[in-house]
């Protein structure tokens, strides 16, 4: 599946000098884009951290929350790995989103390299940390934590895509 086209788009000369703005220092560092997604584009800076900037206006909105929720449930993590922000960007440089510095957190997937007994145990006790009812003030997000009956089913989104298993995700969606 293809990504949509990016709102805004930042390319390395257009980072270092949104990093400029923002705090000099980290401009002098190594840069090197990893990731891109539906929401953010990733980019190391350095050795240590990574920058993440929102590819159109949903995903600012949306990164607002992590800054601000990453930092609310760090505390309760027993792994003490959680990308909480050590820079909150805000628009300018010709960049009109608000972005994110976050530690690096080195690692590899788990679609790459499967969980040993050690990583299961850590993934199980932070899932069990997050797993309490949420503040009162924490946002909701429409999509995401409802019970699945209540939504059109995604499926329907890829049918006219065709796929192997599809028939199969939709008798186990139906069920």
């Amino acid at each position: 599946m293809s990504l949509p086209a990016a709102e805004a788009e930042l390319d390395e000369d257009g980072l270092r000098a949104l990093l400029r703005a923002a705090r000099p220092g980290l401009a002098t560092l190594s840069i090197a884009r990893v990731a891109e997604g539906f929401d953010n584009v990733t980019w190391r800076l350095g050795d240590r951290l990574a920058a993440r900037l929102p590819r159109h206006a949903a995903a600012d909105e949306r990164l607002r929350f992590e800054q601000r929720w990453l930092e609310e449930i760090a505390d309760r993590l027993p792994t003490g790995v959680v990308p909480v922000a050590v820079l909150r960007g805000t628009p300018a440089a010709g960049f009109p989103f608000r972005w994110s510095v976050v530690p690096w957190v080195d690692g590899t997937t788990a679609d790459v390299e499967p969980l040993d007994a050690t990583g299961a145990r850590e993934l199980a006790l932070a899932l069990r940390a997050l797993h309490v009812p949420a503040p009162a003030d924490a946002p909701v997000n429409p999509h995401r934590g409802i019970p699945l009956a209540g939504r059109a089913s995604p499926l329907d989104a890829l049918a006219p895509h065709g796929g192997v298993g599809l028939d199969v995700a939709r008798g186990i969606w139906e069920a």
